[in-house]
């Protein structure tokens, strides 16, 4: 179950990220640093190094704020399932809990 977890949220982690990382309002990068850089922060860190100028900072600013905001949606979902789980728990322990006498 922690595998498969670790999965679903690494895999939402990433569509959220490749989805908000804007790079196409950065004038001066090349279509290789753009790809990079839509694949992953490490992608983007390395395209960065090579852009001269800040065309290099706007770019790993983009994919640390995209990053950011994909560890925030995760970290939300994550509360929310754990939230629910808990709950059924609580409801289910009350449930299988033998009355006092």
């Amino acid at each position: 179950g922690g595998a498969i977890g670790i999965a679903i949220l690494g895999s939402v982690g990433t569509a959220v990220y490749r989805r908000v990382i804007d790079v196409d309002q950065i004038e001066g990068i090349p279509a290789d640093a753009t790809a990079a850089a839509r694949d992953t922060l490490g992608g983007a860190a390395v395209a960065a190094e090579t852009l001269p100028g800040a065309a290099g900072t706007q770019l790993l600013g983009a994919a640390r704020d995209a990053f950011t905001l994909s560890l925030e949606t995760v970290g939300g979902i994550s509360a929310i399932v754990m939230l629910v789980a808990s709950a059924t728990a609580v409801f289910a322990w009350r449930r299988t809990a033998a009355p006092r006498a």
